[in-house]
């Protein structure tokens, strides 16, 4: 099949070279010619088949440098690692012989001892301190001197007779005055006192308990009284305030004054005195 393909390959050649060269059919053609054209499709796959060889004999060359760089370098690092690694050597301690004898047995222990208990805690005994008793207050001594000035009570209390510290009409030393010492002077009565012939209400006398009554008021620095109540009752309500309402209009007082000589208030008592009922 190949030569016949070659062969009719070659005729059409001639066919064709005899048109271009006019020459008659039936003439025939050169040999070297013909041969000629014969030998180009051999070359051309002779110069195939060896540019395919040369490709593969440099492929060749190739990967055996490339195994040869890689085995060098593969020895470098081997080497290199070998010369990395230091071996030291460590000498074992021997065994201890006397690490497996047995211990020697311990002596008994003693007995414990007795715990030592803490004595009771006792609380001291309280003591308690006594205040000492006091002394009892001096008698009054026995007053010495005039009758204004040592009355016949040591207490103060308002009325006509004279007493040692009273508020009254009698005269006495002390008082009820607000300056200091005996400096001040306490307030007097200058009027307004009311006797037994004043002539008051029967419809009121008849109600009264008792011939004595006493009223407490304020003396103003005016010399006028203010704030009177009974302080020693007449037994009538109603007495008493009509007594109250009395002061008020008729007494009248030199006021008391401080250490200065300025008036200030006091504070006085008034004793009213009934004749004796029938």
């Amino acid at each position: 099949m190949k030569g016949r393909a070659l062969l009719s390959a070659s005729a059409a050649r001639r066919r064709t070279t005899q048109r271009e060269t006019g020459a008659a059919p039936g003439v025939g053609v050169p040999v070297e010619k013909e041969q000629s054209d014969l030998s180009g499709p051999r070359e051309r796959i002779r110069g195939r088949a060896g540019r395919g060889t040369a490709l593969v004999a440099v492929l060749l060359v190739h990967l055996l440098a490339a195994y040869l760089i890689l085995s060098g370098l593969a020895v470098h690092f081997v080497r290199q690692a070998a010369r990395a690694i230091d071996v030291t050597a460590i000498e074992l301690p021997l065994p201890d012989p006397d690490a497996n004898a047995e211990p020697e047995p311990e002596g008994a222990s003693a007995e414990a001892a007795l715990e030592a208990e803490p004595p009771p805690v006792v609380a001291p005994p309280e003591i308690v301190l006594e205040d000492p008793p006091r002394p009892a207050p001096p008698a009054p001594a026995a007053a010495e001197g005039a009758e204004d000035s040592a009355g016949a009570s040591d207490e103060p209390g308002p009325g006509t007779a004279a007493g040692g510290d009273g508020n009254g009409l009698g005269s006495g030393e002390g008082g009820f005055g607000t300056g200091g010492g005996g400096e001040t002077v306490d307030a007097e009565l200058r009027e307004g006192a009311i006797n037994g012939v004043y002539p008051f209400p029967p419809e009121l006398l008849s109600q009264r308990r008792t011939d004595i009554a006493e009223y407490r008021f304020i003396v103003l620095p005016t010399g006028r009284i203010f704030g009177c109540r009974p302080q020693r009752t007449s037994g009538s309500a109603a007495l008493d305030a009509y007594m109250c309402s009395l002061l008020e209009q008729r007494l009248r007082y030199q006021p008391a004054r401080d250490a200065a000589g300025r008036p200030v208030a006091d504070e006085k008592a008034y004793r009213q005195e009934w004749g004796l009922r029938r």
